[in-house]
Order: structure tokens, then sequence, then C-alpha cells
């Protein structure tokens, strides 16, 4: 019965790990793990984080793709459109941002969410482990104000979205 569970298992889910991008997207018994972490390039190198999260959703296949530096990435998957808006971005992102369903913050954006809001009327917003807690405090603040849900992986955990 849990073999069956796991074949239809599809989630997102940003891990909070402290100064890392970490966003697994899993489906059935595979995953693939965005991140910052160079050291992530093959199986023997996998950090605590990864191996339980494998585990947990008996991943038989795990691929790894490394976030840009400098750069914003929309990745498109299982009809979703995922935003990584990155704070040491040097590009525009305005183009992408409009199509995200889900915005994943890092690198303490310095942009306000009320001006990308106007670009973007996405309700799911994400701190990941990037981020300062003074800056996570502002965003919480902000997203209040706005209605909008904002989950931080620094103060409330992983976060997960089934589907």
């Amino acid at each position: 019965y849990q073999d069956a569970l796991s074949e239809k298992q599809k989630e997102i889910l940003v891990l909070q790990v402290t100064g890392r991008q970490s966003l697994f997207l899993i489906d059935g018994k595979a995953g693939l793990l965005f991140t910052n972490e160079p050291g992530l390039s093959t199986p023997g190198d996998w950090k605590k984080e990864i191996l339980p999260v494998s585990r947990f959703y008996k991943l038989e296949k795990l691929w790894i793709r490394h976030l840009p530096v400098k750069e914003s990435l929309l990745i498109r998957w299982k009809g979703k459109q995922i935003y990584y808006l990155n704070g040491k971005a040097t590009g525009s992102y305005t183009n992408s941002l409009s199509q995200a369903d889900m915005v994943i913050i890092s690198h303490n954006m310095a942009i306000p969410i009320r001006s990308l809001l106007q670009q973007n009327h996405c309700l799911d917003w994400i701190a990941d482990g990037t981020n300062s807690l003074w800056k996570i405090q502002e965003w919480k603040k902000e997203s209040e104000q706005l209605h909008l849900r904002f989950h931080s992986v620094n103060e409330l955990g992983a976060y997960r979205h089934n589907f």
C-alpha cells in the first residue's frame, strides 16, 4: 500500500537549510533538487538533509541541478510555475515573475513584495534558508497587510505543497 502511495506522490518541498537554497520537486519515486550548494554534485557528497528526504519519499532516482548564482529562475513543473527570486540577481525578472504560481524569495531580496505584486498576483510566497530574520519579519508584516500566504522556512520549517 505504501509503495502505491509513493508512486502517486507529487510534491514541492522547500527545505529549511540555513544559508542554502534547497527546492525539491518530487514525482512518484523520482526527485529533482535545485540548490546553490556546489558540493552536492554526486550522491557521495549528499549532506545529512538530503538522505532523510530521499528515504522518507522512497526516492529511487534523484537529480541535482545548481541554481544560478546571480540570476532568478522560472521553473515549470507539473503545470506549476515556481519563480525562484534571487536577491543577488542582476538582470530583469518581471516577465517570468508575471507567470509564477508560487514565488520563493532568496538572499534578502531588496524589492518590497507590494511592488512585486504589480507584476504578479501570486498568493504563495516562501522565504528560503538564505534570508536574514530581520528581512523575513519585514516580509511577514507586509504579507499580512496584503493578505498573502507567507511561509518562512527559517521560522516554520520546510514548506510542503502537495497536489
